[in-house]
């Protein structure tokens, strides 16, 4: 049974070994979009709120004697008072619409980059079983 057993789990890690040879450079392709967008989603999702500050902050400041906010805080202070937390985030999709694709295509070409100058290699793991 042992020695059945073995050579079942060497088959399987076989056959998993030579999908993984075929399908290596799409799923590396793949990846490297997937986690440049996530990249650059989450960057948005983090830096949004300044960003929508900065932004009312200019506009009230063309408004003259008759300004809404007195500063960073209060800015922040009204948002959050008339809009809830999430008002911080007003805007968020048209950003996101062209941050994710924009930051995938990006780390996709530093990566291509740095791999076709030798800078970056992507190591692929390979099982010690020897497939006969």
């Amino acid at each position: 049974m042992y020695s059945t057993t073995q050579d079942a789990i060497k088959r399987l890690t076989c056959g998993m070994l030579y999908l993984h040879l075929i399908y290596a450079p799409i799923l590396s392709f793949i990846d490297t979009l997937y986690t440049g967008g996530m990249t650059g989603a989450i960057e948005v999702c983090i830096t949004f709120p300044t960003e929508y500050v900065k932004t009312q902050l200019q506009l009230d400041e063309k408004m003259g004697d008759s300004r809404r906010y007195k500063g960073i805080i209060d800015c922040v202070r009204v948002t959050v008072r008339e809009r809830g937390l999430f008002g911080l985030y007003r805007g968020l999709s048209v950003l996101l619409y062209w941050a994710i694709p924009k930051s995938a295509v990006r780390y996709l070409t530093k990566s291509w980059t740095f791999h076709k100058m030798g800078l970056l290699h992507f190591h692929m793991q390979y099982n010690s079983v020897r497939c006969n």
